[in-house]
C-alpha cells in the first residue's frame, strides 16, 4: 500500500506504524512530498530513527528492480520517482506535472495499475495536494483510501484535498487506521481475488445476487447498469460491501433495500470516472489517423477547427 507524507507527516507515520501490526500479509511504501534539498536527511531520518524504532517489519530505502516483500516497510529514495513493475520497484528521475513534483500521485497511479483492488492509499499529515489524483485511480481501481483526520494532523493541506474529492474510504486519527487496513486485507472477496485468477469474472454463485442488486437500483434510481462490464460492477459492489463490514452480496442486497441513502451511494460509486482518458490507444490511433490528420489537412493555417469533447470527466 501507498502511504503518502510530507516533512510535516513524521509524527503521523510514527503514530502509523506503532500502531499497526507486523503481520498483515501487506507491503508498505512511504512516499514523501519534500524539497529535493533536503530530502536525503529526511529519508535517512525516516528510515533509520522513526520506522525502525515504531516496527518492528523490516524497513528500507528502495533500490531499483528490488523484490516487493509482504510485512516490509519501503522508502522513496531521494529525489526520484518510484513505480511498480508487477512485484518489483521502478526508480526513475522526477517529472514535473505543471511545474511540480508529484512523487506520491505517480506512485499511486502505478499502484492502482498493477494490483487494483488489493491497492491501499493513504494520506497523512502534509502540505499541498500531492496524491489527490493519486487516490482517484486507487478509488477507480475498486481500492480502500484512507486519509487522516485534518483535525489529528500537523498539516492539514494534503489530507484536507484528499477529502475534497469525496473518494476517501475512512477518515481517521492514524491509529484507527490499522483497524480498517486488517478488515479491508481479510475480507473475503479481497482474499478471493488474490487466490484467484483476475479476469473480471463473476462467480456463479454471486451473479443472482448481483442481478437482483441492478434490478433494485433501476427501479429505485432510474438507471440500468445491465450493460456495464460484470468485473466492474462486481469491484464497485465489493467496494460497498467492505464499507459496510458485510460479507456476501445477500447480505448487501438485504442492507440496500432497508437503507434509502444507500442506493444513492452505489449509484455514485458506479458512475466513477475512469483512471486513464486514453486507455484504448487502438482506437485512438485510428481516430488520429482517419480524423484529426485528414482534418487538419483540409484548413488553411488560418482556419480555426473547433473540438467538443463530451463526458471527458478528467479533463484530457
Amino acid at each position: 500500500m501507498g502511504i503518502g507524507a510530507s516533512a510535516g507527516g513524521l509524527a503521523a507515520l510514527k503514530g502509523l506504524f506503532e500502531a499497526l501490526p507486523n503481520d498483515t500479509g501487506a507491503a508498505f511504501v512511504v512516499i514523501q512530498h519534500l524539497d529535493p534539498k533536503h530530502e536525503s536527511l529526511t529519508a535517512e531520518i525516516l528510515t533509520a530513527e522513526i520506522l525502525t524504532r515504531s516496527t518492528t517489519m523490516p524497513a528500507v530505502q528502495v533500490v531499483d528492480g528490488m523484490t516487493v516483500q509482504a510485512n516490509h516497510v519501503y522508502v522513496i529514495p531521494p529525489n526520484t520517482y518510484l513505480t511498480l513493475d508487477d512485484h518489483s520497484f521502478k526508480l526513475n528521475k522526477p517529472v514535473l506535472h505543471h511545474g511540480l513534483r508529484m512523487p506520491i500521485d505517480t506512485f499511486l497511479w502505478s499502484l492502482a495499475e498493477q494490483h487494483e483492488d488489493r491497492a491501499i492509499a493513504i494520506i497523512v499529515s502534509g502540505t499541498g495536494s500531492d496524491g489527490t489524483l493519486g487516490i482517484r485511480a486507487i478509488n477507480g481501481s475498486g481500492g480502500l483510501v484512507l486519509a487522516q483526520s485534518p483535525d489529528s494532523a500537523d498539516y492539514e493541506g494534503m489530507p484536507s484535498s484528499a477529502i475534497a474529492t469525496g473518494l476517501v474510504d475512512f477518515t481517521c486519527p492514524v491509529q484507527e487506521m490499522p483497524a480498517h487496513i486488517k478488515y479491508y486485507l481479510q475480507h473475503p472477496y479481497i482474499i478471493k481475488q488474490t487466490n484467484t485468477k483476475r479476469d473480471g469474472d463473476i462467480p456463479k454463485d454471486e451473479k443472482s445476487q448481483l442481478s437482483a442488486i441492478l434490478a433494485f437500483l433501476k427501479n429505485r434510481v432510474g438507471h440500468d447498469f445491465r450493460a456495464y462490464k460484470l468485473g466492474t460492477l462486481g469491484r464497485r459492489i465489493a467496494r460497498r460491501l467492505e464499507f459496510h463490514h458485510l460479507k456476501t452480496m445477500t447480505a448487501y442486497l438485504s442492507f440496500l433495500r432497508k437503507n434509502e441513502d444507500e442506493a444513492n451511494l452505489l449509484f455514485k460509486d458506479l458512475l466513477i470516472s475512469v483512471t486513464a482518458f486514453f486507455r484504448d490507444p487502438e482506437a485512438f490511433s485510428a481516430f488520429e489517423q482517419k480524423v484529426i490528420i485528414p482534418l487538419v489537412a483540409s484548413k488553411h493555417d488560418d482556419q480555426p477547427i473547433r473540438v467538443w469533447i463530451p463526458g471527458c470527466a478528467t479533463g484530457e
